[in-house]
């Protein structure tokens, strides 16, 4: 995100605290747009429509949803990565002009690989009314593609057209929700799709319009599947490292298993997506300040080996190196352990805002200590990735999802008191093996970049 991070801290700079602080939430909406529009989307139509559709139009339509951004985040991830991956590089080398052809190639490969996926699901597998299988396998692919084109981003400044695609996507999801409302399920979940299918079309015309090269070269991007592949089993493994949880727990026996087929476990679901928006101001700050600043030095120190500087400048470049992301670290970590403490001592208050019982208190109180670790992991992995470590970044994020997964199973057993300590603890492990694997590597960057990265002696060696 260090493309558009730079136009915010422009905006920041304005000596003005609305500026800082609009910087700073826009920071939050191009960082993790989807998930916040989908919860004050849903949120927003729950309140203004319960009264006429009732609790079951809605815990139908708020199913098919999760259903859509789970499925759909795991399975769009490698394509996300390797996109990443592919316009870092780009940025990197200033040359963006395949930018236009990348972004037809990864929604085209998003809707190929997984319309037949959701055709499956909701035509064959949940037992729905056929308008509801039309408007819910479209609502997928258009949430989809917009994990993909949110990846674009990057790319871009204009933080304005940003914010206003996902802002007027968010109002007409809820207008069109509540207006379509007496339609039942089907009115709302049209309704909300509607918006984010605006907001998908908007961000595309931006990246367009910003990059207006023609979309000729198609297999640029499709070159680094071959090339990476460890990148895009890393985007699997970490996005259903972040659903599996929730995914065990549908097989608790408090589970609820509607006449859709579509289960869930909402007290457990509900506490924890409540739980992990405490990770957005940490997510955000990343994006506004840590990555930016992180990229000049990270980009000082490859040129200044490029330009063939003495040691002394070299090792100065690499204090840098150190010293930002020692300062970044302290940062980020005081910010979540802060919010954490505050979200927890007002935790009894906090469920009544959210609409949880008093029942969900513990998982929820899990699920933000655990979110401050699965904050400080992201950090960590983001940085792993810069260094192209790929092969640290792809073990600590399976041991994310297999501890995930095996201790979330493993409470399932010990009962409702244990619930949320398998995602607690899968986020301390993944965060303190991050935490060494990236201690390890900065400390050795030189011989790293030298040495153990270096194409020319990899190749001598094989």
């Amino acid at each position: 995100m260090a493309g558009i991070g730079f136009a915010l801290q422009a905006l920041s700079r304005r000596d003005t605290l609305s500026a800082g602080f609009a910087a700073f939430a826009i920071s939050a909406i191009i960082s993790v747009g989807p998930w916040l529009f989908t919860v004050l989307a849903v949120a927003g139509i729950n309140l203004a429509t319960v009264s006429q559709t009732g609790l079951s139009a809605l815990a139908e339509m708020r199913i098919i949803i999760i259903y859509n951004f789970a499925i759909s985040l795991v399975l769009s991830g490698p394509i996300a990565i390797i996109t990443t991956r592919f316009l870092a590089d780009g940025l990197y080398a200033r040359d963006m002009k395949d930018t236009p052809g990348a972004l037809f190639t990864a929604l085209a490969a998003v809707l190929v690989t997984q319309m037949p996926i959701a055709i499956g699901l909701y035509c064959f597998v949940a037992t729905l009314t056929p308008v509801m299988q039309v408007i819910a396998v479209a609502s997928y692919l258009i949430v989809a593609c917009l994990w993909v084109a949110a990846v674009f981003l990057s790319a871009l400044k204009d933080y304005v057209t940003v914010t206003v695609a996902f802002a007027g996507g968010l109002l007409l999801s809820f207008t069109l929700a509540l207006g379509l409302s007496k339609f039942g399920p089907e009115g709302l979940l049209a309704g909300f799709s509607a918006g984010l299918a605006l907001t998908l079309f908007v961000l595309i015309a931006r990246i367009l319009a910003e990059y207006p090269t023609p979309a000729v070269q198609f297999s640029p991007l499709l070159s680094y599947f071959r090339k990476y592949p460890d990148i895009a089993l890393s985007g699997l493994i970490y996005n259903a490292g972040i659903w599996v949880d929730k995914w065990v727990m549908w097989a608790a026996p408090e589970a609820v298993r509607p006449a859709s087929g579509l289960v869930s476990y909402p007290a457990y679901d509900g506490a924890m997506f409540a739980a992990q928006l405490t990770m957005v101001p940490a997510i955000a700050l990343f994006v506004f300040a840590v990555e930016t600043k992180f990229f000049v030095v990270y980009r000082n120190f490859y040129r200044t080996i490029e330009r063939h500087g003495t040691l002394a400048k070299i090792n100065s470049a690499h204090g840098d190196i150190v010293n930002t992301l020692s300062r970044s670290a302290t940062s980020l970590g005081i910010l979540q352990i802060t919010l954490a403490l505050f979200v927890i001592a007002l935790s009894p208050k906090l469920l009544e805002v959210l609409d949880l019982h008093a029942g969900q208190l513990g998982v929820f109180r899990l699920g933000v200590l655990g979110s401050g670790f699965h904050a400080i992991f992201l950090f960590l992995t983001i940085v792993l990735a810069y260094f192209d470590l790929r092969r640290q970044v792809l073990v600590a994020q399976i041991a994310f999802f297999l501890i995930n997964a095996g201790a979330t199973a493993l409470t399932l057993q010990l009962g409702p008191a244990w619930y949320g300590y398998g995602y607690f603890t899968a986020c301390v492990v993944a965060a303190s093996l991050a935490a060494l694997f990236a201690a390890n590597a900065i400390a050795r960057l030189p011989y790293l970049t030298f040495v153990s990265n270096n194409p020319a002696i990899q190749r001598r060696g094989a």
